[in-house]
Parts: structure tokens; C-alpha cells; sequence
């Protein structure tokens, strides 16, 4: 593949993937703010719970897709399309005992659903009838979702995440419409599980379309990897999966064993921008990541380097912007949107604001170790970060109530993955030691407590009506950070990522 192609296709996916996903996540903040003034603060709750039980229940088909794309790079690239054939059988043999899998898992979840839940508080439907429905949603998807696999792997990302999104937008829509007409929680779960059937049938019927060779062989077995391979690899994403899950999708649930399902929708509030910040930023990152991954078939090591230091500095730019706004924005956000009574202490957006900050510098971390299939090497390192998360969830969340319980997540990732990982992918990936990126590491995290103090102090004497607070806020949490990257621009990196959006700019043009 050549580089203008590989360029070309990052270019359409990360346009169009954004684009579709601003549009949507305006769409989907509409529908919150009818949501929370419909209904009550324990329904938030209850669908925060819901969606956190649900990811915990998913890390199976995460660790296991990341593992067949990467078994997908090669013939892809190589445009055998036998091989890919085959993988994708096997693709689907596993994806329908994952679908099963998740169903005993998520009955065994339903008996414990009441403990869970703790206080309800006034909601008058049966939780376990709507637990049960979700559950069902969620299970039919895998029949299908397998498919998403070799669109990705061909670098149709845009298809994948355009589709998706698309989907959610007329879902979210359906759903103000009947909050408005009849104030039904059920209904708004209902329309959630057929939104997932008919995307995930709209992805099949795309991938026969574009792909009709996975028909013609139906019989064929992998050839370019074991079955052992795979398990192997399979196993070390499970692992990281399950440690990421525990690390970032279980504070719902600790919030509500804690708190009650009531202080669950004030927290929801706030990590809700975490999650649009994150998939927003994760839309850039996963439009390139196939790139990397047939950068990796062709270039060097130093050359992937090189690479991996201008994703890494383009992240931290992104990253470091993004969780300054989180920090002084997210306030006045929650009072125009949902209401001053949801205004929680300033300690909560700043926390959760580093804590968004230091699992995104992982991100080209990440990348590298998907990409270039390191998927076994230090797993068990992340268990314990999973372990000291929970346990920092317990200990804290009992004497410091959700600031202890979001601090737990930040003291569980710097003890762990936050260095160990990045050793790992340098030793394994680029054959150096890593001193050189925790030195840069150390100085993201100081240049982010500088570009925090200078704005809290300017955002401090800032107090008017939301709109105007906000308005007024983005400038300086803009400002700032924009102004700070200008200290690399002699880095060699820096240079790169300049050249690569010229690049990116003329194609548009020409396009």
C-alpha cells in the first residue's frame, strides 16, 4: 500500500468519523438534558450502572477483535484473500460463543442486580425485567458485529464508526420523542436494543456487499498463525482489557454501592464528558491505528519511532487542551445543561480531569502494542493495577466518597501501567530503553500542572451566567495549552506532524 493511499485513507476516516461524531454527540447531549428533566436522578443512575455492568461484561469481545485484526494486517495488505476468508470464519465461530458467554455471564450478574443497585430510590419499573432486555440487546450483537473486523482492518473505519454513529443519532432522537410522549424509562431502553440489532445487520450486509469472497470460502483454515497463537494473543488482551475495564468502567458501580444510584447520576454527569472526550480524541487515534499497523509491515523500527514520538506529542497537545477544559469548563457545562443542583465540589472535574489526562498519554503506548501484536508481554502487571484500583475504590470511596473513588484510579494507573507498559513496548518494539520517554513523561504531567495553575487562577475570578462563564473559560483553557506546545516546536517531531497536516491539507484540497 502506498503511503499517499495510507495518508488518503486516515485522512477520509478521521474527517468523516469526527465530523459524524460531533454531529452526534450534539444530538445525544440533547437527549441527556431531556432525560434528566423527565426523569429522575436515580434513572441516570440506573443507566450509568447498566452500561458500566455491560463493559465489564464486553471485555472478552474486546481482547479478542484487537487480536484477529492483527492477524488480519498482513493478508490484507498482501490481498490474500483466502486467508482472510478463513480468519473471519474463525472470527465468527468465536464471536457466537463470546454472544453465549456473555448471556450466562450476564444472568449470573442479574442475580446480584438488587445488591448492586443498592437504594433505587423512585423508580417504579422492574429493574430486572429492563436488566434482562438490555442483556438480550447486547448478546444478539455478537451474531453479527464480527463483521466490523475486516472493515477495519481494510482501513474502512469511516464505514464502521459512520454507520454506528448514524445509527445512535436516529436512536437518540427516537428516544426524546417518546421521553417527551410518555416518560418511559422501558421505552428508552427498548429503543437502545434495536438500535444495536439494526446496526449491527446494516454491518453485515456492507461487509457481504464489499467483500464477497468470505462466501466463496467457506472451508478454509488460517494458515498464516496457530491456533495457539491466537489463544495466546487472545489471553494477553483479555487480560489488559479486563485491567483497563476495572480501571475505567467500575466507578458507576462503586459510586452506587456507596452513594445510591442518585449520586451515580450527579457523578455520570461530569465522566460523561470524559467518555464524549475520550471517543472524540479515540476517533483520530483508531482512523489511523490500521495505518500504523501496515506502517509497521513496511518501515523500520526507526522509523516507527520517529513516528511514535510525533503520535506521542500530537496526543499530549490534544490530551493536555482537552483535560484543561474538563477541569474549569465542566461545571458551567453541568449547570446550563442539567441544572445548578448538579454542580458537584471543583475537586471532582480536576480529578477526574488528571485522571482523563494520564490515561491518555497511554495512548501511543497503546497503539504500539495492538498494532505490533505485543499482546502477552507483561499482562499480569495489569492485574494489579485492577487490584489496587478496587481496592483504592473500597478504602477510598468509604472515607473520601466519589473523590476518593475517581483519586483511586489515578493512584492505581501511575503505580503500574503508567511506566511498566511503556517498557515493554520499548523493549519489545523499538529495541531501546525507555529513561528518555519517562523523563518526557514526567514533563507532560509538570507542563499540564502549569498550564492547570495559570488557568484556575484567570478562571477563579471569572463569575457570571453559565453561557458567559463558558464562553469565556474555553478562551483561556484554549489560550493556554495552544500557547505551551509552541515551547517543542524545534523538536523534530514537532516538524513531522506540521509536514504530515500540509500533507493532509493539499489532499483535501485536491479532493
Amino acid at each position: 500500500m502506498s503511503d499517499r493511499t495510507r495518508t488518503e485513507n486516515s485522512i477520509l476516516n478521521t474527517t468523516l468519523s469526527t465530523g459524524i461524531y460531533i454531529v452526534n454527540t450534539i444530538i445525544a447531549f440533547i437527549s441527556r438534558m431531556i432525560f434528566v428533566r423527565v426523569l429522575s436522578d436515580s434513572y441516570l443512575g440506573l443507566n450509568s450502572l447498566f452500561s458500566n455492568i455491560f463493559s465489564v461484561l464486553s471485555i472478552v469481545e474486546l481482547g479478542v477483535g484487537n487480536s484477529i485484526i492483527y492477524y488480519l494486517y498482513k493478508p490484507v495488505h498482501e490481498k490474500d484473500e483466502r486467508e482472510i476468508a478463513a480468519v473471519m470464519r474463525l472470527a465468527k465461530k468465536i464471536y457466537i460463543g463470546l454472544g453465549a458467554f456473555v448471556a450466562v455471564g450476564g444472568l449470573i450478574v442479574a442475580v446480584f442486580l438488587g445488591k448492586i443497585a443498592g437504594d433505587t430510590g423512585d423508580i417504579s419499573e422492574n429493574i430486572y425485567i429492563m436488566y434482562i432486555i438490555y442483556l438480550a440487546g447486547v448478546v444478539s450483537g455478537y451474531f453479527f458485529s464480527y463483521k466490523t473486523l475486516i472493515l477495519t482492518a481494510h482501513q474502512k473505519v469511516y464505514a464502521v464508526t459512520g454507520l454506528n454513529y448514524l445509527v445512535i443519532a436516529i436512536q437518540n432522537v427516537v428516544q426524546i420523542i417518546l421521553l417527551l410522549a410518555f416518560k418511559s424509562y422501558f421505552l428508552y431502553i427498548i429503543v437502545i436494543v434495536g438500535g444495536t440489532i439494526v446496526y449491527n445487520l446494516l454491518i453485515n450486509i456492507i461487509a457481504n456487499k464489499k467483500y464477497p469472497y468470505l462466501k466463496l470460502y467457506k472451508n478454509e483454515k488460517p494458515q498464516g498463525f496457530s491456533t495457539k497463537e491466537l489463544l495466546k494473543s487472545f489471553k494477553g488482551l483479555i487480560v489488559y482489557k479486563f485491567s483497563d475495564i476495572c480501571v475505567n468502567n467500575t466507578d458507576s458501580i462503586m459510586i452506587s454501592v456507596f452513594r445510591g444510584l442518585s449520586q451515580t447520576g450527579k457523578a455520570t454527569n461530569y465522566s460523561l464528558f470524559v467518555t464524549t472526550l475520550n471517543a472524540l480524541i479515540g476517533q483520530v487515534l483508531k482512523s489511523i491505528t490500521p495505518s500504523i499497523g501496515d506502517m509497521n509491515v513496511e518501515k523500520s523500527k526507526e522509523e516507527q519511532f520517529s513516528f511514535f514520538n510525533s503520535i506521542y506529542l500530537l496526543n499530549f497537545w490534544v490530551y493536555s487542551w482537552a483535560a484543561i477544559g474538563l477541569a474549569f469548563v465542566s461545571s458551567d457545562a453541568v449547570s446550563l445543561l442539567y441544572g445548578s443542583q448538579y454542580v458537584m465540589d471543583i475537586r471532582i472535574p480536576v480529578v477526574l480531569a488528571l485522571s482523563f489526562f494520564i490515561a491518555g498519554l497511554q495512548n501511543p503506548i497503546v497503539i504500539y502494542k495492538e498494532t505490533r501484536g505485543i499482546f502477552s508481554k507483561g499482562q499480569y502487571v495489569l492485574l494489579f493495577t485492577a487490584a489496587l484500583n478496587i481496592i483504592g475504590d473500597i478504602v477510598l470511596g468509604k472515607y473520601f466518597g466519589i473523590l476518593g473513588i475517581f483519586a483511586a484510579t489515578i493512584i492505581a494507573r501511575l503505580l503500574t501501567v503508567s511506566w511498566y507498559e511503556p517498557y515493554i513496548i520499548f523493549k519489545n518494539a523499538f529495541g531501546k530503553k525507555p529513561f528518555g520517554y519517562y523523563l518526557k513523561y514526567i514533563s507532560s504531567l509538570l507542563m499540564l500542572f502549569i498550564e492547570g495553575a495559570v488557568c484556575y487562577f484567570i478562571c477563579s475570578k471569572i463569575n457570571f451566567s453559565p453561557i458567559i462563564n463558558i464562553i469565556l473559560k474555553v478562551i483561556i483553557c484554549t489560550l493556554i495549552p495552544n500557547l505551551c506546545i509552541l515551547f517543542f516546536k524545534n523538536k523534530p517531531e514537532f516538524a513531522q506532524i506540521e509536514n504530515v497536516f500540509k500533507r493532509m491539507l493539499s489532499i483535501v484540497k485536491r479532493k
